[in-house]
């Protein structure tokens, strides 16, 4: 893959949707956020700094974040707790019209699409439920 993204400082927002948010966030804080920067450095990406925004990151603090970020990093979990958390932050529109690279991962993916479609497939989604996502693609995904 080498460096196929190019970043002024590389830094990386990395988002997580939280159902028992202190052990999330700390599993999410001190396990998935360096394996997933020990991954990125295996293709030649190393990121400088690294932020997480969490239910209890600053409103205004997140919105610098993503402003001043090169790299958004949509998370897994719930897609919906994800999207509130976002909106709830006052970041739709900032990642909308952000200018450097975004991923999505699992319901990080899902809320990049058009739609966010879930399945009756658990306990967690018992019955079909589509959903505005934040349409960074014209595409929707499927759960």
């Amino acid at each position: 893959m080498g460096r196929i993204f190019q970043f002024e400082e590389e830094k990386l927002i990395s988002f997580e949707s939280f159902e028992k948010a202190n052990k999330k966030i700390d599993k999410t804080i001190n396990e998935k956020i360096p394996q997933f920067k020990e991954h990125f450095k295996k293709v030649g990406i190393e990121f400088k700094d690294v932020k997480c925004i969490t239910p209890n990151t600053n409103k205004e603090d997140a919105q610098e974040w993503i402003i001043n970020s090169d790299f958004i990093m949509l998370m897994g979990g719930n897609p919906f707790l994800q999207k509130d958390l976002i909106e709830v932050k006052g970041l739709s529109n900032l990642i909308k019209n952000h200018n450097g690279v975004i991923m999505g991962f699992s319901a990080g993916a899902m809320n990049m699409s058009k739609y966010i479609i879930i399945t009756p497939c658990s306990e967690e989604y018992p019955e079909f439920d589509v959903r505005v996502g934040l349409n960074l693609s014209e595409i929707s995904m499927l759960s």
